[in-house]
Formats: C-alpha cells, structure tokens, sequence
C-alpha cells in the first residue's frame, strides 16, 4: 500500500499522471490508470488528425503509413541505442525518457493512417489473410528465436523491436 498523496491524486483525476516518469506519480491510485492519461492526449488530437487524414489519398495514405512505419522502428533502434550508449557513459537517454502519451504517439498515428485506408477501401487490396500470415510468421520467428537462443546481433534486435513489429503486423490484420 501506498501511502497517500494529494498531487499525484490530483494528477490522476485530470488524467496527466502518464506524463511523469516517476512511478509513484504515473501508478498513483489505480495503477492501470495511466493508459486513460494517454488516451486522452489521443482523443484530443483526434479531431486534428482526423482532418489532415481527410485530404489524404490513397497514395498519401501508403505514403503515410511507411513514414509512420518508420518512424516508430526508427524511435526504437534509437531508443536500444542510446540505452547502449547510456551503459557505456554512465548518461540519461532522453529518448528513453519520453513520456508515455509522446512515446506512444506513433502508435495512435499508425491506426489513424490504416482506418484512412480503410475509409479508402484498403479490403479490396490488402486482404486480411496477408496480415495473418505474416503475422504468424513472425510470431513463429520469434518463439524459434527464443526457443533455440539463436545467439548473434539480429537476435538482440529483433527482441527489441519485437513490439513494434507486431503493433505494424497488427494494423495490417
């Protein structure tokens, strides 16, 4: 049990604790709370969103999904990166350090570019089985790849980008 405190309460009612880093602030009252922080950063760009996407076509839109694509595996080598860099010189990453509304941005702007796409009638296209398929093929990857500890440097990344693969194979399904 935590004992209480008012600004970490107060945070929480406003939904802006997952804007700290500091666990005793973000898992304040209801630890699983903080994910409402970040939705509600998402609903409040929505409608921004929403009508820049509007204008987009279907070749702006696959254009936008691999710059958003991208963009989050590019966060992420980042990320693995600079924590490396972080054990070698003893330094705080910044990139790590980002708050959870801002590290999860790539995410809400990747569903917002496939329902895009799907206003755009993506179905006719890009059939659901593909997204499956490769799906289950990295999933398969991955469970070979922990299983026999295939040891080397694209073992180490493929863990840490893990989630950020399967965020992309998810959208595709």
């Amino acid at each position: 049990v935590k004992p209480f405190a008012v600004v970490p309460l107060l945070l929480s009612l406003v939904l802006l604790q997952s804007w700290f880093k500091d666990p005793s602030i973000r898992f304040s009252g209801n630890p699983a709370a903080w994910t409402l922080g970040v939705e509600a950063f998402f609903y409040a760009l929505h409608p921004w969103l929403s009508r820049l996407l509007a204008r987009v076509s279907r070749r702006g839109a696959l254009l936008a999904l691999g710059i958003v694509t991208a963009v989050i595996m590019l966060h992420r080598i980042a990320v693995v990166l600079a924590q490396r860099i972080v054990v070698i010189h003893d330094a705080s990453s910044p990139l790590a350090a980002l708050p959870s509304p801002v590290a999860r941005l790539g995410e809400f702007a990747l569903g917002m570019v496939v329902a895009r796409l799907v206003q755009l009638g993506a179905g006719r296209w890009i059939r659901p089985w593909m997204g499956y398929a490769a799906l289950a093929a990295f999933v398969s990857w991955s469970v070979l790849l922990r299983r026999y500890g295939w040891a080397g440097p694209w073992s180490v990344w493929a863990q840490n980008l893990e989630l950020q693969v399967l965020a992309v194979l998810f959208a595709l399904t």
